[in-house]
């Protein structure tokens, strides 16, 4: 039976072993950034603990609920879906959306 929710710890190895229709797992990173629009310089931060579910109903949305760790101390949860859909191309392209983020001291 395929395990349909779980959690990492931290560590190097994030692989949440669900196929999408490729056939592949997904593969989470320990770090990201963004742009604030309007601005030229990149906000970095570290992905602490995560806990993920695969919605019941619809198997191509991963329900993600992620520790962010920012450098200058501050930590936030931030609740994400990942849905797979097929990009014009053809192939697969993954789509993320927040849905909402939680800041916490």
């Amino acid at each position: 039976m395929v395990e349909r929710r779980g959690f990492f710890d931290g560590g190097a190895k994030r692989v949440i072993p669900i196929e999408d229709r490729t056939g592949q797992y997904l593969k989470m990173k320990n770090k990201g950034s963004f742009k604030v629009k309007g601005k030229h310089k990149k906000r970095k931060f570290d992905i602490g603990k995560t806990v993920w579910l695969q919605q019941s109903d619809n198997s191509e949305k991963i329900i993600l609920i992620e520790e962010i760790l920012w450098y200058n101390g501050k930590r936030e949860d931030s609740v994400t879906v990942q849905q797979m859909q097929r990009a014009a191309g053809g192939g697969e392209k993954k789509l993320w959306w927040l849905l909402y983020r939680i800041l916490r001291s």
